[in-house]
């Protein structure tokens, strides 16, 4: 079969991840999966940026901010309009589109590329489904039931300065409506809320999980793991990794404030381990912890090897969908401390794989981390609780599978009329 997925990058972020690592899988079983991406990070020769003259890119950028300015939230993307005559989409069985937000992507071409083939739209947020935002206010806010307006969060990601959000739902709306498109979620979570949208109800929708490579990701001993990290053997590690790690909806003033209410006894063996960039405006103290830097990482087996060597994984996020993050520590045999909301409780059992604190409680965070912490026996059936139930659930073979019924439904049912 001939996939091409369309994503805003091949490499940094969650959809990047998830997006390339399906690739990768139906490659491997010798389907002709190819990406389509606005900015290119990888060598990788089947992932392609599909504008590369510098013009159209200019004209797209400045058209974009002009219009993103003014509550126009990427409307008009010229080089995006050229998709449909791309020769990898127009001999494609199926598209697979990925994040959609992030201005290199003009909704407004779908009904046309759904005329090329079928969409296949992987939801990594709610984006699709709001006037604006990618997590509704996490999950404080209803107004995307009934079409936005009088938006009370105007700041949230990715944010925009006017109230537009009624009119930008009721273009979604109507172009939606000339497309053909079948809805994939990560989580159960995420697959409710588009069953609820009055913009994507109307479309089939199925729940995939992100997949990963379990021959990559999984347990390893911690002291092997540490060596070839250089670090410490003598301390527990605590890991806090994103790709950006002083983003707000990442939590990292609500884990400041969990490890500076640890026990005295918890503090005085606990060393932070960060993986990911800190922006130099605002770096937390992180109680005071010791702390190891690893910064970004682009490797998967470097990846692996930090998890490996970590004993906790926390991620104090407030709105995820299903994070890559924790799944990838769930393999790797180390337990997770989280806040129970999006696909969170998905992935991570309480007291069974890890740790679901109240969302954003601050006191039930750190008493997790206190928990994983002092009680070293339960944290090591709890790792080998996930990493068995990670291979089980979350192996890109059985994910690739999925994905492969889903484009041969998509496939098959009725194509699109022009409008």
């Amino acid at each position: 079969m001939r996939i091409v997925h369309l994503n805003l990058t091949d490499s940094g972020g969650g959809a990047a991840i998830a997006a390339r690592r399906l690739h990768v899988q139906l490659r491997r079983e010798g389907h002709d999966s190819r990406m389509l991406v606005w900015r290119k990070y990888t060598d990788d020769r089947t992932v392609q940026i599909f504008d590369k003259r510098p013009l159209p890119r200019a004209v797209s950028q400045l058209a974009g901010r002009t219009l993103d300015a003014w509550g126009m939230q990427y409307l008009f993307h010229p080089a995006s309009m050229t998709l449909p005559d791309h020769p990898w989409v127009r001999d494609a069985d199926v598209i697979n589109l990925h994040l959609s937000h992030g201005s290199y992507l003009s909704t407004r071409v779908l009904p046309e590329l759904s005329r090329r083939a079928p969409i296949v739209w992987t939801m990594h947020d709610m984006w699709a489904a709001t006037g604006h935002c990618a997590f509704a206010a996490a999950d404080e806010c209803d107004h995307w039931l009934s079409g936005c307006g009088h938006c009370p969060r105007l700041d949230d990601s990715p944010a925009i300065r006017f109230d537009t959000t009624h009119m930008l739902w009721r273009l979604k709306s109507r172009t939606y409506g000339r497309s053909r498109l079948t809805v994939v979620c990560p989580s159960a979570w995420l697959a409710d809320k588009m069953v609820q949208s009055p913009l994507l109800r109307r479309f089939p929708i199925h729940t995939v999980a992100n997949g990963l490579d379990t021959e990559v990701f999984r347990p390893l001993p911690k002291a092997v793991a540490r060596e070839a990290l250089r670090l410490p053997q003598d301390r527990t590690l605590l890991m806090f990794g994103a790709a950006a790690l002083h983003s707000v909806r990442k939590g990292a003033q609500l884990l400041e404030r969990a490890l500076a209410a640890l026990p005295e006894d918890v503090r005085a063996n606990l060393t932070l381990l960060l993986v990911g960039a800190q922006s130099e405006r605002s770096t937390p103290s992180w109680g005071n912890l010791p702390v190891v830097e690893m910064g970004g990482v682009d490797s998967e087996v470097l990846m692996a090897l930090c998890y490996a060597a970590a004993d906790i994984f926390v991620m104090p996020s407030l709105a995820e969908n299903l994070p890559n993050s924790l799944v990838e520590a769930l393999a790797c045999g180390t337990p997770c401390v989280c806040y129970a909301i999006g696909g969170c409780p998905e992935i991570v059992e309480h007291m069974r794989t890890g740790y679901l604190a109240r969302p954003g409680d601050v006191a039930d965070l750190a008493q997790g981390i206190t928990f994983l912490a002092r009680e070293t026996s339960a944290r090591s059936e709890m790792g080998e609780r996930a990493s068995l139930y990670a291979r089980r659930t979350f192996d890109a073979r059985h994910i690739a599978a999925r994905y492969l019924e889903i484009y041969e439904e998509a496939r098959s049912a009725p194509a699109v009329s022009a409008r």
